[in-house]
């Protein structure tokens, strides 16, 4: 349940967080505040030098890119902009996500799609799996980059 902040030129470890409740948080842009998931479900934000922290949201497994934070909630993938509290939401089972390098899309591994099961099916080929798609939030635009692979891919980097 603890997050630990480890220098590594003194050797000095310092608790941080002392109720994460996923195996997901994210720095932000200029590493000054951890985001992650309390015991309780809900998004939490610390500032590293000052160790406050305030709630951010409910959810699980935060992703933070500038100031957007992607997030699970009761089977959906939620996109929100801290600033001005837009939100966008994926409605489908999602597994892992990153943000692109311009924040503007995800890589998002989810359940592969009817169609594709079908097709597999009569060629053969893997019937129960994921897929990788990109999804371009404000637009909810999909685009598919692997229409069929196994489980638990783990995107945890664009590149």
């Amino acid at each position: 349940n603890y997050i630990f902040l480890y220098n590594i030129e003194t050797q000095e470890k310092k608790i941080l967080v002392q109720d994460n409740g996923s195996n997901i948080h994210s720095w932000s842009d200029d590493g000054t505040t951890l985001y992650y998931s309390d015991i309780n479900n809900k998004i939490n934000s610390v500032e590293i030098l000052t160790n406050e922290v305030q709630e951010v949201g409910e959810g699980r497994d935060p992703v933070v890119c500038g100031l957007n934070i992607a997030y699970k909630h009761k089977g959906k993938l939620i996109v929100k902009n801290m600033k001005n509290n837009d939100e966008y939401t994926y409605n489908s089972n999602v597994y892992s996500y990153c943000f692109s390098p311009t924040g503007k899309e995800l890589l998002i591994e989810d359940e592969m799609s009817f169609w594709t099961v079908i097709k597999n099916f009569f060629k053969n080929d893997i019937i129960f799996g994921h897929r990788i798609i990109a999804w371009q939030y404000e637009s909810n635009k999909k685009t598919t980059i692997i229409d069929a692979c196994l489980s638990n891919v783990l995107i945890s980097d664009w590149k």
